[in-house]
């Protein structure tokens, strides 16, 4: 019988798979073996197989805020990722969407990792951000430290 994993069947005869990396030529006849080729640049295969036609690689598309984050070769697909300002519309991660820009009186609670958005969180009694995504919030001034009086509490 024939190893399953790299060979197959044809007219009671145990036939070569290409490998990995490699597409079908011509198939075994009873007295040639399998014949394969190499996949192309920008195409892959990644398993035995006796397949006409390698799988093209993924196109990471810059304009829809994707970059590659592995290259992909003859035997492995590319990989995309959503970049720094943005993360995947969901758990296929089909297209890339912007990024939560945390408003004023926010900051960042969670930093969007590309897979999910940024999470914000208000600003602590005591400290503002006037906006734009703020890391951190920033303590309010503290007038008597500065020799003023306070008019008006400060606000987020």
């Amino acid at each position: 019988s024939c190893d399953e994993k790299t060979q197959y069947s044809k007219d009671e005869k145990c036939c070569k798979l290409c490998a990995p990396g490699e597409r079908l030529k011509a198939e075994c006849t009873s007295n040639t073996e399998t014949q394969c080729e190499l996949c192309k640049d920008e195409e892959y295969q990644p398993k035995y197989n006796k397949e006409k036609n390698c799988m093209m690689h993924t196109y990471c598309d810059r304009n829809a805020g994707f970059y590659i984050a592995h290259e992909g070769n003859k035997i492995t697909d590319n990989e995309c990722r959503c970049t720094d300002t943005h993360h995947c519309s969901g758990a296929a991660c089909e297209t890339c969407i912007p990024n939560t820009l945390c408003s004023a009186g926010l900051k960042v609670k969670t930093k969007s990792d590309g897979i999910k958005d940024t999470e914000c969180e208000t600003c602590p009694e005591g400290s503002f951000s006037n906006g734009s995504s703020n890391e951190v919030c920033t303590p309010w001034t503290r007038c008597e430290d500065i020799g003023q009086t306070q008019e008006m509490p400060g606000s987020p």
